[in-house]
C-alpha cells in the first residue's frame, strides 16, 4: 500500500506538471498570436519635392494683389519621383491656375487648409504611379 501512495502521489505531481505546462504553452501561444494581430504596420516615411518659386497675381477685385510662395509636394512611394519631375510644368501650371483664382483672404487658417486639399486632388488627378500626400506651403508672402 505504501507503494500505491508513492506511486498516486508521483502520478499527481506529474499531472499538475503537465497541465501547467499545457496551461503556458497556451498562454505563450495567445500572447504570440495576439501581439501579431495588433501590431499596427509601420507607416511610410514621407518625402518632399520642391517645386520653383510662385509670384501669382490673386483674384482681389479693385486692388492689385499677389502672392509670392515656395510649395512642397509630400508623398511617400517613391515610385512616383520619376512622373513628378516629368510633369512637374503640367504640375506648376496647374498650380499657378488654382492659386490665380484665389483672393488674399482666402490664404488664411482653415481657408488655407482648403487650398491645400484642392491642390491635392487636383495633382493627384493627373498622377497615374502614385499618389501625393500633402501640399506644404512654404515663405507665403502677400502684398
Amino acid at each position: 500500500m505504501a507503494e500505491n501512495k508513492g506511486v498516486s502521489k508521483l502520478m499527481i505531481i506529474i499531472i499538475i506538471l503537465l497541465v501547467l505546462l499545457i496551461a503556458a504553452g497556451v498562454f505563450l501561444g495567445y500572447m504570440f498570436m495576439t501581439k501579431n494581430q495588433n501590431a499596427t504596420p509601420k507607416p511610410k516615411p514621407e518625402k518632399t519635392m520642391a517645386m520653383d518659386e510662385f509670384v501669382v497675381n490673386l483674384a482681389d477685385e479693385d486692388i492689385r494683389v499677389y502672392i509670392k510662395a515656395k510649395i512642397f509636394l509630400a508623398y511617400t512611394d517613391t515610385k512616383i519621383e520619376t512622373e513628378l519631375k516629368d510633369k512637374m510644368p503640367q504640375i506648376r501650371d496647374l498650380v499657378i491656375t488654382t492659386i490665380r483664382l484665389k483672393k488674399s483672404t482666402e490664404f488664411d487658417g482653415i481657408k488655407l487648409e482648403n487650398i491645400r486639399k484642392e491642390l491635392i486632388g487636383k495633382i493627384n488627378s493627373k498622377l497615374t504611379s502614385g499618389q501625393i500626400t500633402n501640399v506644404y506651403f512654404y515663405d507665403i508672402i502677400i502684398q
